[in-house]
């Protein structure tokens, strides 16, 4: 994972994985890897299937997407400000 491997270099190992225990989900990674996946799609491949057509946004999907994401960085700061004090 490379969220994990840039803070490798801070000396905490796995902190997406504590970070989604912390939060008490144990889909939120994956959840937020769509999330991830969903916008490399976009900005590589113009979010067209493989007919070349767009392809569908729902809008409550990618609202749950963000609120995970906001918990994972939540939880991930959290694991931050305890290993600094």
């Amino acid at each position: 994972d490379v969220v994990d491997s840039f803070f490798l270099h801070y000396r905490l190992q796995g902190i997406t994985a504590s970070a989604e225990s912390m939060s008490g989900r144990k889909t939120l990674k994956r959840s937020v890897g769509l999330l991830i996946a969903r916008r490399h799609d976009i900005a590589h491949d113009g979010d067209y299937n493989g007919h070349g057509r767009i392809k569908v946004i729902r809008e409550d999907l990618i609202k749950k997407r963000i609120k995970d994401l906001e918990l994972l960085v939540s939880c991930m700061d959290q694991i931050i400000c305890n290993r600094i004090r």
